[in-house]
């Protein structure tokens, strides 16, 4: 089936030669793979870009790329260590926890959303805690923030800004790493426990460092 849409890069991969797989998550077709040829007019996407590809989507598989364009591109070599970190880990989160072929607008809004955001201010260290959440609600997981594992053990400040999130209310909070890293854990385990799978983020590390949690 031939397709154009809008799309967010979620990851370039290795294949064979001259091609690499690109991993997307589209706004009307959800999220899929499709065969990407390297070329030097072409530059290769990087993970949150915003782009539009025109592509033989596959019910089963990967796909054939025919266009690209980049719409917004944060580039991670220009980004600072706390943007680059943010894009790699809410990429991976997403292509790890979406089954391949779930379609959500919603999902591609967030991606979007997070993209444009890191582009206004690269040094947001929110962002990423915000789009874990907001995937986690995306996800029919949890509903409110009282649904979220272990919630009751939280401060009050970190509920507050969980239910802020949740109902996409302006958020002014300040948190220091250690409730950073709480909220995380937090939302990593609720995946866990809800999909039944251990979940290992290889950018979690990298996040805990330049995150400072």
């Amino acid at each position: 089936m031939l397709i154009n849409d809008y799309a967010v890069c979620l990851g370039v991969r290795s294949f064979k030669d001259n091609l690499k797989i690109l991993d997307v998550f589209t706004k009307e077709n959800g999220k899929f793979s499709v065969l990407l040829r390297i070329n030097k007019k072409q530059p290769i996407p990087v993970p949150l870009s915003i782009i539009s590809i025109e592509c033989v989507k596959k019910e089963t598989g990967i796909g054939t790329l025919q266009k690209i364009e980049t719409i917004q591109s944060n580039s991670t070599s220009t980004l600072s260590p706390i943007a680059a970190t943010t894009s790699l880990f809410v990429c991976e989160l997403i292509y790890k926890c979406v089954p391949e072929f779930y379609i959500n607008s919603n999902i591609y809004h967030l991606l979007a959303q997070a993209s444009f955001e890191l582009g206004k201010n690269p040094n947001n260290t929110l962002i990423a805690l915000k789009s874990t959440l907001i995937l986690l609600k995306e996800l029919g997981v949890l509903s409110k923030g009282g649904d979220l594992h272990q919630y009751q053990t939280l401060t009050s400040d970190l509920q507050t800004f969980i239910s802020n999130t949740l109902n996409n209310t302006e958020i002014i909070q300040k948190l220091s790493g250690s409730e950073k890293k709480t909220i995380m854990e937090c939302c990593l385990q609720h995946l866990r426990i809800n999909f039944q799978t251990k979940l290992e983020l290889n950018s979690l590390e990298y996040f805990h460092i330049v995150f400072q949690v």
